[in-house]
């Protein structure tokens, strides 16, 4: 009997010394199972370099777009020569406000309140646009841009309406970008004293001026082209960075396509 009882101590005392071994080996396969999961499920990298644009222009006041941009943490370089237009480089571009458009660049006669006009720089610009549209890149104009834009896809402009200065409030068209940021309706800064007339191929009014019913926003209908004929980069502390945020996310989504067929492209060269 004592035999019996000592046999069987020493089984248990086995089985309990072996114990630990089996935890351990059950504990050291459950990361490895996991880690094989998180594999399977890893989602590709986003975008994460800063977003960097062009903005053509030989104004100083708009240093205060350059300003908004910095805020968002957008780098903006300023440049005044065709040569130094490159879209590769850039995630997009600017065209920001200013006097008036020369009215031969969209094929009317002068009107005596339209002032200040550079056909140079008008090109200039209009080259601009058209390089990056046809590189598929962000392009934003601001006042003058807006209407800049307008021209470049071969619209035209109303040289002459009754100055909208200060707040005014403008209606957005559900379904564009602009309605996106701000809902229905919204009090904008404006300063200017033309505005889009004929709308230029492929774009859209995004926004009407309530009073007066005049276009105050435009967007291209398959290309990330947005103008706006008010200022967000004046009076900010009222209206908030927000619209350059939203452009900001733009240009991000527009650099994760560019990533995602570059990476295609050298899928299918392998």
């Amino acid at each position: 009997m004592k035999r019996r009882i000592a046999a069987l101590l020493i089984i248990a005392a086995m089985l309990i010394g072996c114990m630990p071994l089996m935890v351990m080996a059950e504990d050291s396969a459950a990361p490895a199972a996991a880690g094989t999961g998180s594999t399977a499920e890893q989602k590709a990298a986003p975008v994460t370099r800063q977003v960097h644009l062009l903005m053509v222009d030989n104004r100083k006041d708009n240093k205060r777009v350059v300003k908004e941009f910095k805020k968002v943490g957008v780098k903006v370089t300023t440049v005044y020569s065709l040569k130094k237009v490159d879209p590769d480089k850039y995630d997009g571009l600017i065209i920001p406000g200013g006097h008036n458009i020369d009215p031969r660049m969209y094929g009317a006669k002068r009107s005596k309140y339209t002032y200040g006009t550079s056909i140079k720089k008008d090109r200039m610009q209009v080259e601009a646009v058209k390089r990056f549209a046809e590189a598929g890149k962000p392009v934003l104009g601001l006042c003058r841009g807006c209407q800049l834009i307008n021209v470049a896809f071969g619209g035209t402009i109303k040289q002459h309406i009754k100055w909208h200065k200060g707040y005014r409030k403008v209606k957005n068209v559900k379904g564009y970008w602009m309605y996106s940021i701000y809902g229905s309706k919204r009090k904008t800064y404006h300063f200017h004293h033309q505005c889009v007339k004929k709308l230029g191929e492929g774009l859209v009014a995004t926004s009407y001026d309530v009073k007066s019913k005049h276009i105050e926003s435009i967007q291209h209908i398959s290309l990330p082209i947005y103008g706006v004929q008010w200022h967000p980069d004046c009076n900010t502390k009222k209206q908030g960075n927000k619209f350059f945020k939203e452009f900001k996310k733009v240009c991000l989504e527009n650099m994760a396509e560019q990533q995602a067929k570059n990476e295609s492209a050298g899928q299918k060269v392998e």
